[in-house]
């Protein structure tokens, strides 16, 4: 199942069972040797990800240092959060949700652009 996610743009819908702001994108890409990329909304993020069947953890992220507007931070924040917490994932159709420890839907995204 893991094969499925890496080397694609995921495009954040949801984070924590809110949508995202309008005109604010959020995304993520997993390469398959485990590096991670991605903008939270503002800032550029990178760092690691391990996947091993159906468990998900980010480590090592770090991001550009810039300043938006409070709606962009926002998300950011609440994005960042979300790849902190995440555990595990699943595939449902075209989306990736990531979830945490609990199962709960931490990050809901959409498939883009393969890399």
């Amino acid at each position: 199942m893991a094969e499925q996610i890496y080397g694609r743009t995921w495009i954040a819908s949801q984070i924590d069972g809110q949508p995202v702001v309008p005109g604010i994108v959020s995304d993520l890409l997993i390469a398959a040797d485990g590096k991670v990329s991605g903008n939270a909304g503002c800032n550029s993020y990178f760092g690691s990800a391990i996947v091993d069947n159906d468990a998900m953890a980010f480590g090592n992220l770090g991001t550009t240092k810039k300043a938006c507007p409070g709606p962009a931070m926002g998300q950011e924040d609440r994005m960042l959060q979300a790849l902190d917490s995440t555990r595990g994932y699943r595939l449902d159709q075209e989306d990736l949700l990531l979830l945490d420890a609990g199962g709960n839907t931490v990050l809901r995204l959409t498939l883009g652009q393969s890399a």
